[in-house]
């Protein structure tokens, strides 16, 4: 253990047997795949690639010091949005599909598009509550790290504890 623990004639390195927990949950909300080993470049993240909780406190930095949480769902609702997009593209599902039916005459579109619209507001209302849900999680996350208050004066907000911090990269 000699070899482990020497430090020479400095004073006993605290650091790192006690690191800063503020800047260590920052660093971790800030720069989630660095923490996780992903190979992917920092810059090469748009913020529909981040997890639910990066993506909530990226729009609470952009926030003054209370923050509507309708507001706070939207914004976090249209990343999502970008999310599913992404998805759809990929598995086949996307705008170009519908763009191809289209224009194999009208009867077939007629009858496609009334087969398939029970089924996309179902997928729509699914989604919906899948959106929701995910908010309600990674605001509850923010919750308990401590970063919201719940205010008394206005119920749909809530305030920020944390301010003046570098965001950048």
């Amino acid at each position: 253990m000699y070899d482990t623990w020497y430090t020479g004639n400095a004073p006993f390195p605290m650091e790192v047997l006690s690191p800063s927990v503020k800047a260590s949950v920052l660093a971790a909300l800030l720069r989630p795949y660095s923490f996780t080993g992903r190979q992917q470049a920092p810059r090469d993240l748009d913020l529909a690639d981040l997890p639910d909780s990066t993506i909530l406190f990226k729009r609470y930095l952009d926030s003054g010091r209370l923050i509507n949480a309708y507001d706070w769902f939207e914004s976090f609702k249209s990343v999502l949005d970008v999310q599913r997009e992404r998805q759809r593209v990929a598995q086949g599902k996307g705008k170009g599909k519908a763009k191809a039916r289209a224009t194999k005459g009208a009867k077939r579109k007629r009858d496609a598009l009334s087969e398939s619209e029970p089924e996309a507001e179902e997928d729509d209302e699914e989604w919906k509550v899948q959106v929701q849900t995910r908010f309600m999680r990674a605001l509850h996350e923010l919750d308990q790290l401590g970063f919201i208050v719940h205010t008394g004066r206005k119920e749909e907000h809530v305030q920020r504890t944390v301010f003046d911090m570098d965001d950048s990269e």
